[in-house]
């Protein structure tokens, strides 16, 4: 199993973002606008692309219309998140 924690793509080496394996499970912690940041800052690092027009507070993984690594989503409650 490949697990990537989001918090590598605060400022992502490109050495991750091509090491990262097709189908890697990504966590993504489910309080609003912590998530819809995580989703943006793996769209601004062209991991994925989200549905046009998604307001912050309504963005999910649901809303993802591109993935071309096929990245998988791992949610759960902040609180459960590594430091």
């Amino acid at each position: 199993m490949n697990w990537a924690r989001i918090s590598w793509f605060i400022t992502p080496p490109k050495k991750v973002r091509d090491e990262l394996k097709d189908g890697a499970k990504i966590a993504i912690f489910n309080v609003p606008s912590n998530e819809y940041r995580n989703l943006l800052l793996l769209q601004n690092n062209g991991l994925i692309k989200l549905k046009e027009g998604v307001s912050q507070y309504s963005a999910t993984p649901n809303n993802i219309v591109e993935n071309p690594k096929k990245l998988k989503y791992v949610s759960g409650p902040a609180y459960q998140s590594i430091a």
